[in-house]
Formats: structure tokens, sequence, C-alpha cells
């Protein structure tokens, strides 16, 4: 049973401190149409959880209780990492109908789109992206949502990723039982239609059956707000805005003003055709709606830029939380597959090279031309003579006597020549020195 609650509580809150069960709450977070949200602590465990309790009045309703834990039943038959868990719920005789759920820190994306009227491009396709991903597994689980908008839509800081989803709230989700009917819910207040009309579907606006694709639309008007910076359709009544919903074309995107970026022509087009106003003409399924989404993010620039985090818990305290990515979530692959790829290429071309290399042996060296003799400062060298007649040979010319002392003796100088050049033996002069100094050159 609950702790008495002091006088300066909020009508309709519980008091910080009050136990719940195990759970000792903490803080306040946020509240909805039928309960509210509180930061509570396990007692024995000390494990950080949400706590979303419904309100007092609605306790004695059997169907408000009904559809309040509706919302487990819809998440635990679905498991995906952008989808909220919800790991148990306590269903009290005294008024204590609560869930347990994971809790986030951050921001939802009403409030960071009233904080930034445009998000970045790479951002807001991003964040499509992971929306209709994990409807898709929503839809496969025979569960249609029916009330997507931004307040439903969490952003968290996680695994280095800076716009990582959470989808919120499946009060108003409508599930499938064994036999194939719906279980029946409600309104989310007296009087008024399921959903919320900025994003209802045409026929869902007009009371008409509905099925998976009336996410499809909700979706659509949500990926236009974050493109354009305003809603499809506006209007002053609630009237108004569903006959519009109903009848009226939007407007295209590139004829928006003001817009900060060009829109990509493949974006454009899957959002119009996700706001058509036949199910038949929309895209047929979440999943295509996810890999149309993925092949416009391939095709965009991811920019490092840090983002500032607000929980809902710090906002109100005047705390900021920065966190700066570290990757940037394209596809579940994106991130790792190309930069892996392209090194484990470049490391099997060169282990291609090297077998190659190995099995053609060593490389042939080209062949040389013989060096040619080179004078030294000791020695000249000369071809060798060609062999010629002794007649044709030249005579020295006569040397005065003070030239013939000075001069060096020839035969020191033909036997210097005979041992540099190799001349052949059949070819070599021979000499003979006169009395007089005057030398003689014969052939052999």
């Amino acid at each position: 049973m609950s702790d008495a609650e002091p006088s300066d509580t909020p009508k309709g809150q519980r008091a910080v401190g009050t136990m719940v069960g195990v759970y000792r709450l903490l803080d306040h977070l946020g509240a909805g149409g039928m309960g509210d949200v509180y930061r509570a602590e396990h007692v024995k465990l000390g494990r950080r959880v949400a706590v979303k309790m419904l309100r007092p009045q609605y306790a004695s309703n059997p169907i408000a209780v009904s559809r309040f834990f509706a919302e487990a039943r819809a998440v635990n038959r679905i498991s995906h990492e952008n989808i909220v868990e919800i790991t148990d719920f306590i269903e009290g005789f005294d008024g204590d109908n609560c869930l347990i759920m994971e809790l986030l820190e951050g921001e939802d994306l009403g409030q960071r789109m009233m904080r930034e009227r445009h998000l970045p491009l790479f951002a807001t396709v991003q964040i499509a992206a992971q929306i209709a991903g994990a409807l898709a597994a929503v839809h496969d689980a025979g569960i249609i949502h029916r009330d997507l908008k931004p307040d439903n839509v969490f952003l968290i800081q996680r695994a280095g990723h800076a716009h990582f989803v959470k989808l919120l709230d499946f009060g108003v989700a409508k599930l499938s039982d064994p036999d194939g009917q719906g279980i029946p819910v409600h309104a989310t207040a007296a009087g008024q239609v399921i959903g919320t009309p900025e994003y209802m579907s045409p026929e869902q606006a007009g009371g008409q059956a509905i099925d998976h694709r009336t996410d499809v639309y909700s979706l659509g008007v949500m990926l236009y707000e974050l493109v354009a910076g305003r809603l499809p359709f506006e209007a002053s009544s609630f009237g108004e805005l569903l006959i519009k919903h109903m009848t009226m074309p939007p407007r295209p995107l590139r004829a928006r003003t003001g817009l900060p970026y060009v829109v990509p022509p493949a974006l454009e087009t899957l959002t119009l055709a996700m706001l058509a106003k036949r199910t038949s003409e929309r895209p047929s399924s979440m999943r295509e709606v996810e890999r149309q989404l993925l092949d416009v993010l391939d095709s965009l620039e991811a920019p490092p830029v840090a983002r500032t985090w607000h929980s809902r818990a710090a906002s109100s305290s005047g705390v900021e939380m920065t966190f700066e990515p570290t990757s940037i979530m394209r596809r579940p692959w994106a991130s790792s597959r190309w930069p892996w790829s392209a090194a484990a290429g470049a490391v099997a071309f060169a282990a291609m090279v090297a077998v190659i290399s190995l099995r053609a042996g060593p490389r042939p060296q080209p062949l040389q031309a013989p060096e040619t003799i080179r004078e030294t400062p000791h020695v000249r060298a000369i071809p060798p003579p060609a062999m010629v007649a002794p007649s044709v040979m030249p005579t020295p010319p006569e040397q005065t006597p003070v030239e013939a002392a000075t001069a060096r003796p020839a035969a020191t100088r033909v036997q210097r020549l005979s041992a540099t050049t190799k001349v052949p033996r059949k070819s070599r002069p021979k000499t003979k020195v006169a009395p007089n100094g005057t030398m003689s050159v014969f052939g052999e």
C-alpha cells in the first residue's frame, strides 16, 4: 500500500518517497492522458526504473484499467531495440495500477522540435527510419499503434548514436487475440476519437476500419513536419482539420519556402506517397518505408556534430548533458561494413601480389654494356693500335739532346700501355734506341 501523500503534492500525483510495491518514487517525470510517469528505484536492488501509474480517477473504471494493461501486453509481444521495454506491472486493489518500464534519459521528439524547428536533414531521415523499423516489428506482431506523434517518440544517446529512437505509449494500440478479434480499446478521453487529430489518417478520422497503413499515414505526417517545419494540414477547429485529412492533398515540400536545405526528390516522393488518401496508394508496408528511407540516408553526408540533450528530470533543474556522437547510424551494417570491406580488400590484394611474386622467382637483371675504359690521373687510356704494316707506321720526330735527356724512356711507356690495354701479342710494336737518342718502332 502506498504511503500518505503530503498536502503540497499536486492533485493526482504521488509524493516523492512514496512506496509502490518494492519501488520508491524519486521524482515526477511527466504526465499523459491517463497516467503519470515517475523515476523510481528498487529498494533492494537499487535499480532505477520508470513507473507509469494510472491516475486514481480511472482506477475504478474497468475499461480504462483494461486498456492501461493492454499496453504491457502489446509491448511484450514485440522484441525490438527501438521500442520501450516494459518489465513488469502492478495491479493493486488500492488504486496502485502501474507499469514498470526502462528508464530513458533524453527528450521526446516533440520537445526537440519545439527547440529546433528544422532538424538537420540527416537526423530527420535517421529518426524516421528508426521509427519505421520499430513499427515494422509492431505490425509483424499483429499490432497497430494508432497514436503516432512526436510526443510518443523519445530520443536518447546510446552506443554513440545521437538520435537513438524509443517508441512509446501503446495505450491505444489495437491488438489481435488468437481468435483474430481485436481487443477493445477506447478513446484517450471521453468524447474524443482514438488518436491525435493532427496525425490521424483519413480512414481513422472517418471512423472506418483501419489496418497497418493507418500508421504509415501518421508517420508520413510526422516526416512532413520534420522536413517542412510545419504540419501538412492546419485548421482552426477539430472538424475542419479532419475534413482536410480526408479530402485535401498536401502541399509539395518543394513548394515550401524557408527550408534550410534542398529536399531530395526521393524523400519528397516517399513522403507524399505515405500521405495518400487511399490506403492502396500508400507504401504497402513499413518495411518498404524503412528501405526507402535507408536508401535516402545512404545518399546523405553525416555531419559529425555534437548534440545537447535534456532529460525530463534534468530540464526542470536546468542541468544539461552534452554528448559527442562517435558514429552516425545509417543502415544496421553501414557504419562498419564499408571500412572493414575496404581494409579486407587491400589485404587480399597485397597477399595476391606477394604470392605471384614468389611463384615467379627473382626478377632477371637487365644486361648491361661493358664499362668503357676511363682516364685516370696516372694512366691515359687509348684504344689499342691497329695492325698496320711497318712501312706506314709514323716515325717519331728527332729530339734535341735536352729533350732526349728529359724525356721518359719509351720502353717504360710502351710497357705501361701494354699492361693496361692488353694489346694482342702479334700487334705489339718493338722499339730500338740509337746511340744518338733516336727511337725507332718496328712491327713484329
